[in-house]
């Protein structure tokens, strides 16, 4: 494993528990979408709000077919 990554992990063992379920909620939205994006929105140095949007993409043939045509 990457030094990086385990220096990493070995501070998320410090962070405190709701700092822990934002970080668990930040990963669930990145893991959850296939294109688009995630806007972390920060106050007063908190989070106070995630985004998360997702894009669907056709080609042209799939979008075609969508359309009921091709």
């Amino acid at each position: 494993m990457d030094q990086g990554v385990i220096e990493v992990v070995q501070e998320i063992g410090d962070f405190k528990e709701s700092e822990k379920k934002l970080l668990l909620q930040i990963l669930k939205a990145l893991k959850s979408i296939r294109y688009g994006c995630v806007q972390i929105y920060i106050q007063d140095s908190k989070v106070v709000q995630i985004d998360k949007t997702e894009k669907i993409r056709f080609d042209k043939e799939g979008y075609l077919k969508l359309l009921g045509g091709g």
